[in-house]
């Protein structure tokens, strides 16, 4: 599995933040095409993060395209969306 780092720097005041809920206006969470959503999610695990919900599979376009997914937050809080498309 390939992991590519990003920064992102931005001005917050930590002390007052509270913790986004996925489907909340402005930025709530980032989403990552991964190969292998389990593998995906135990690195986000073992790196201190933690999981948000269970992973769905659905199907997508009238079943021509299925996608699982699964939310998750990393070490500091933010919620990240794992998906897979096939």
């Amino acid at each position: 599995m390939m992991v590519r780092r990003l920064r992102f720097s931005a001005i917050i005041n930590w002390s007052k933040r509270e913790l986004q809920s996925a489907n909340q206006c402005g930025f709530g969470h980032i989403a990552f095409a991964v190969e292998d959503i389990g593998e995906a999610l135990q690195a986000v695990i073992a790196a201190g993060g933690s999981t948000v919900g269970n992973i769905v599979t659905t199907e997508v376009d009238g079943g021509r395209c299925v996608l699982r997914v699964v939310y998750a937050r990393d070490p500091e809080g933010n919620i990240v969306e794992l998906q897979k498309w096939s």
